[in-house]
């Protein structure tokens, strides 16, 4: 009897542990999936029974100056009804379906569905959401959806400027890159109750959030002179044979761009299509050595340093050793008659022995911080993704052979918007201004939200140096190496220059750069151009390479 008691007690109390032991784990099991699992699961059943649908926004317009559309998106008008918020369903549904060619039958079953938010009809015709946008009626939305495609009306104007943008209508280039979070705007969205066929419940919660459209953008840019400047661009490039090419206009007083031409371009709408070398910005992303237009940049050192006067003359002979090393003019034939020439009679000749000549005069000091000064060897700050720094060694590290080298535009490597930032300090007063690409920045109702005003850099030059060099500019379209660039009744001032391409770190005997770096009028320059032609072939001179500038 005592062994059967025995024996039920252990039972009981083994059933009674067992009991507790279940108990405990479920309370915790209960306790992990109600409290630390809580909003896992929540969600999970949310989006069972809850439908989500982004409402992408339209994509910003891109305009140029004077307003012509360079790029914008395309949308589709969607027409959607609040049924709370209708005041008078049978009128609404009357007008509706006279709007949008619909039976009014259909449209006032949408108008009693027990819904805050219901579609009528998505991507509707553009005529017929217009004129239902025009009837102003309560409860009734027009919600432009993006089709996703970017459109770019001029074709290939300003593509490099441009860029373009991927399948999800995001930037990856030029201005659309650049100011891709401005242009995308904010997407919307509709949260609904749905059932397990995703069809909104009538009496369930609606949450509709339109989307924001991105902001438009006004650029610098001029069409017509973009135009021209490409149109030249091409014809000169194809003319001589050339493997591409870079034009920049430029105003000095604002900083603003009003052209800037790569060759060769492309199609922005489908860049797919092309190689990088197409797409490649030259005017930003590509290093040069400018040759003799830097010859402009030591006279403006020599005079402004008071180094030098407008009446010192310098050794301008055939050939002159340096370091061990035997420096010759551009074409050995050329050098002064006299042997001797101011800075002027340098620059209007392009005397390479000259130049050295006023570089060795005025030493590394003195020319290194003004090559600084102008800008060369760090960023202009361009609104365009890919800009280089040139190339420039320390002014510490020059020995006498780079001095006078770079004196010429060789052993240093600029890039085009560097050079006509730098020229446009001259033409200004010696003020040198940032480039500006971008003017203003608007909403999608017309209201401008930021304008982008001129930006001072520094004062580079004195007034009274930046006048000389005018002149001496003005003296190189008259008389010297410019002469085709002048213009009979109209003052022309600038600068050729002509270089050794560097391939693999030497230079290519047979490879050369042609630019002409200009301003009009030379007396108070309003426009300062670059012009830059990659490896012509037969002709190689920056004063000989023209186009129908």
């Amino acid at each position: 009897m005592k062994s059967t008691d025995r024996t039920k007690r252990a039972r009981f109390v083994g059933l009674f542990f067992l009991t507790f032991f279940l108990f405990v784990a479920l309370s915790v099991r209960l306790v992990k999936l109600q409290y630390h699992q809580h909003d896992k699961f929540l969600d999970i059943a949310s989006g069972q029974h809850k439908g989500w649908i982004e409402i992408n926004a339209l994509r910003g317009a891109i305009y140029d100056r004077n307003g012509v559309n360079l790029a914008s998106s395309m949308a589709l008008p969607s027409v959607a009804v609040n049924p709370k918020k209708i005041v008078d369903p049978e009128k609404t549904a009357y007008l509706l379906s006279i709007a949008m060619g619909r039976k009014k039958s259909d449209v006032a079953r949408l108008l009693k569905v027990p819904s805050t938010f219901v579609w009528v009809e998505r991507k509707a015709d553009p005529a017929r959401a217009e004129r239902v946008k025009k009837l102003k009626l309560p409860g009734v939305l027009v919600i432009e959806e993006p089709t996703g495609k970017r459109f770019y009306p001029q074709k290939g104007l300003a593509c490099h400027v441009l860029g373009y943008t991927g399948i999800d209508d995001q930037g990856l280039e030029g201005v659309e890159a650049s100011y891709d979070l401005v242009l995308r705007g904010k997407a919307g969205h509709l949260c609904a109750e749905m059932d397990q066929s995703g069809r909104i419940l009538p009496e369930g919660q609606v949450e509709f959030v339109p989307p924001v459209p991105g902001r438009d953008i006004y650029l610098t840019i001029d069409q017509t002179v973009q135009f021209i400047a490409q149109r030249e661009l091409e014809e000169t490039v194809k003319k001589y044979n050339a493997a591409g090419g870079t034009v920049l206009v430029y105003e000095p007083k604002t900083g603003d761009i009003l052209a800037l031409a790569s060759y060769p371009g492309f199609d922005p709408s489908d860049p797919s299509t092309y190689s990088m070398n197409r797409i490649r910005n030259r005017a930003v992303c590509d290093s040069y050595e400018p040759g003799s237009t830097f010859k402009v940049i030591l006279a403006a050192a020599a005079l402004d340093s008071g180094k030098v006067t407008v009446k010192d003359e310098f050794y301008s002979g055939k050939s002159l050793e340096v370091g061990g090393y035997s420096l010759r003019n551009a074409d050995d034939g050329l050098y002064s008659p006299t042997g001797y020439e101011t800075v002027e009679g340098i620059i209007t000749y392009s005397f390479n022995t000259g130049a050295a000549t006023v570089g060795l005069r005025i030493g590394t000091k003195v020319l290194s911080s003004y090559v600084e000064k102008f800008g060369f060897g760090r960023l202009t700050g361009l609104d365009l993704s890919g800009e280089t720094e040139g190339i420039l060694t320390p002014g510490k590290y020059w020995k006498p052979i780079n001095l006078a080298t770079i004196s010429y535009g060789q052993g240093i490597a600029v890039t085009p918007i560097q050079m006509v930032q730098a020229f446009g300090a001259i033409a200004n007063e010696g003020t040198m201004m940032k480039p500006r690409l971008v003017r203003k920045i608007m909403d999608s109702n017309g209201k401008s939200l930021r304008d982008v005003q001129p930006q001072v850099v520094s004062q580079v030059l004195n007034p009274e140096t930046s006048h000389h060099m005018l002149k001496i500019l003005e003296n190189v379209c008259k008389n010297g190496t410019g002469k085709k660039a002048n213009i009979p009744g109209y003052p022309v001032g600038g600068k050729t220059g002509t270089a050794n391409m560097v391939v693999n770190g030497a230079y290519a005997s047979d490879r050369y750069i042609a630019s002409f770096v200009g301003m009009v009028p030379a007396d108070d320059p309003r426009l300062v151009m670059l012009i830059k032609i990659d490896e012509p072939k037969g002709v190689i001179w920056g004063g000989a390479v023209e186009g129908k500038w």
